[in-house]
């Protein structure tokens, strides 16, 4: 409270500080979003995409929200038994999610891929077919601010089902350039991997309208 000027990586974060910190619209939160290296993630270089292959990318703790996407998946299942989830990263729920996956019987379905390097996070996103990222806000308020993720998926022209918190809805707009779903809501993320699978036209227009975003959000070096 006793700074005269913050730098934030999402206009909500501002809003907050304002509204709850200094309890003062006027004091100075500036707004650096955070960047994506188009180098690195293009859709340019995507290679042939797999059908029905979801794609989560991040660290396993509470505020990811991956336990609902494991839930989703078990539900469209019964519907798409082709359906794959690969989770890249490693992180402190890892366990329960691999026991939750076991429980619903998803072993050939949900893969583990545990942390990889960036150069295989790129291929991941080149070959996937849809990035799910159903973040929500954990019991101790943990949330996200601007995942860069969002941003890599978006450059590599990935078509993105995530939800509103944080900063997700400076990089997705819903029912433009993706999926922007109320946090925690397993039916709308089963509604929403649903449409984009059965709808690949719509899903390729979010994605090239994801693309056009993270151009935005380019930091050159």
């Amino acid at each position: 409270g006793r700074f005269a000027a913050v730098s934030v990586v999402s206009s909500e974060i501002a809003e907050k500080l304002r509204a709850t910190v200094w309890n003062d619209p006027s004091r100075l939160a500036i707004h650096i979003p955070m960047g994506v290296d188009l180098r690195r993630f293009s859709a340019s270089k995507a290679e042939d995409r797999a059908n029905s292959v979801l794609l989560f990318v991040g660290r396993l703790a509470a505020k990811k929200g991956v336990g609902n996407l494991i839930e989703a998946v078990a539900d469209i299942r019964a519907r798409r038994p082709d359906i794959q989830l690969r989770i890249v990263g490693d992180g402190p729920l890892r366990g329960d999610l691999e026991a939750l996956a076991a429980h619903r019987e998803l072993q050939n379905t949900v893969t583990f891929t545990g942390a990889l390097p960036h150069d295989q996070i790129t291929r991941e996103m080149q070959a996937a077919t849809l990035f799910c990222a159903p973040f929500v806000i954990a019991s101790d308020g943990d949330r996200e601010g601007t995942p860069t993720v969002l941003l890599e998926a978006a450059a590599s022209g990935l078509p993105i089902i995530t939800t509103d918190v944080g900063g997700c809805g400076e990089v997705v707009a819903n029912d433009k350039s993706g999926w922007l779903l109320p946090p925690g809501d397993v039916q709308a993320l089963v509604k929403a991997i649903e449409d984009a699978l059965e709808h690949p036209d719509r899903a390729r227009r979010f994605a090239n309208a994801g693309c056009e975003i993270a151009q935005l959000f380019s930091w050159p070096i």
